[in-house]
């Protein structure tokens, strides 16, 4: 799961790959015009290559260039369906069958 700088990194890729596919690392720089620190920077990238959601497939003249994976192009619609997911499992699920198990135990008790 993504949080705060590194969120901002992946939207900031997904905005700049949507024409080519790929994007370089002075573009990035460019489009999120210094409101993250290099260091982070390095580790929100590392962060994302970590969790599968970007590739950094080459090197132009020394400079990264950066292309998402599919989960990283639709990050958000995954995170969705985890949450949904969750939803099911752990709220959903629980209490029909907390349901199921009154109504059985009332019809057994009468």
């Amino acid at each position: 799961m993504l949080y705060g700088k590194s969120r901002k990194v992946l939207k900031a890729l997904q905005f700049l790959c949507k024409d080519t596919g790929y994007t370089s690392l002075a573009d990035v720089l460019v489009y999120l015009n210094n409101h993250i620190l290099p260091e982070d920077f390095d580790g929100c990238i590392n962060q994302l290559e970590q969790e599968g959601l970007i590739e950094t497939p080459s090197e132009e003249c020394g400079i990264p260039k950066y292309e998402l994976t599919h989960m990283g192009k639709h990050y958000s619609e995954f995170q969705r369906a985890e949450f949904v997911r969750f939803l099911l499992r752990s709220i959903i699920v629980p209490i029909v069958v907390a349901v199921i198990t009154t109504l059985i135990t009332n019809g057994v008790a009468k």
